[in-house]
């Protein structure tokens, strides 16, 4: 309850256990204080989750097709490099995309933080994506492709909905 009472009655020095006067005050300062930093780690965290789903569904649907090739030592292998990939120590890799932030103009940049925090979701998000996909049965691609539908719409129209609705 200290948070609803004025400055001064918390500072006041017969202390009460309960206050008579509550007001808001303090709340609308600290948020007045964090809001741009707020909206900026909004803006960070939703890149952050976007990126690793726009790029692992198309990986997990490789990996699905992959599967199907009945090749036990490739589906193996592509789905250990995932598993492997967090082990890797984070501070080994912060020279090099330091360096390449910096090449590439993203040093100090929303982008650059993005960017940087996204990479580390990519091969959680392709055994995650390649789970859900794997459980999609095939005859629902394949209709569509009876239907005429390219390789790139069967993806798009009846795969990526599917997957990204459970």
């Amino acid at each position: 309850m200290a948070t609803l009472e004025a400055t001064s009655a918390i500072e006041a020095l017969p202390l009460t256990l309960l206050s008579t006067h509550l007001e808001l005050s303090n709340y609308t300062f600290i948020i007045d204080a964090i809001s741009g930093n707020f909206f900026t780690c909004l803006i960070i965290c939703a890149g952050a989750v976007e990126l690793p789903i726009e790029f692992g569904l198309p990986a997990a649907n490789g990996l699905t097709k992959l599967g199907y090739l009945n090749s036990r030592a490739i589906t193996s292998v592509s789905i250990i490099v995932p598993l492997v990939t967090p082990m890797v120590p984070v501070m080994s890799l912060n020279l090099s995309s330091h360096n390449l932030s910096k090449h590439i103009g993203f040093l100090d940049t929303t982008r650059g933080l993005i960017l940087a925090d996204s990479t580390s979701g990519v091969p959680f998000a392709v055994l995650t994506l390649w789970a859900c996909i794997s459980s999609i049965h095939s005859e629902l691609p394949d209709a569509a492709y009876v239907d005429g539908a390219s390789e790139w719409h069967r993806f798009r129209l009846s795969i990526a909905p599917l997957c990204c609705r459970r």
